[in-house]
């Protein structure tokens, strides 16, 4: 008779475990699929432009420098290239840098 009070404690006792289990699974797909939509204007934190030397040679490779030009050409195609990757960012709200006052 004791088994049997301990096995069905047991039992009952796992199938809410399950079920908590497939909710907080579900939980999880929900918010993991909010996440992973795109925002509707394309704002994000752009990480800043350490090596321009690969730009330049994808640049390179898409003949937009050539071996002609000089050092500050090149330095001038760069920038023109990611000042113009840059210009869709020029509007997205920036970050507040303070607290905003309870005022």
């Amino acid at each position: 008779m004791e088994f049997t009070k301990i096995a069905l404690l047991l039992s009952i006792a796992l199938m809410f475990g399950c079920q908590a289990n497939e909710a907080n699974q579900q939980a999880e797909n929900i918010t993991s699929a909010e996440v992973s939509q795109p925002t509707s204007v394309g704002c994000g934190a752009m990480p800043p432009i350490r090596d321009k030397s690969k730009i330049a040679d994808n640049l390179r490779k898409q003949g937009l420098i050539t071996t002609s030009m000089n050092q500050q050409e090149i330095d001038q195609v760069v920038a023109d290239y990611i000042s113009k990757r840059q210009k869709p960012f020029a509007k997205c709200p920036k970050p507040l840098t303070h607290k905003p006052s309870d005022n």
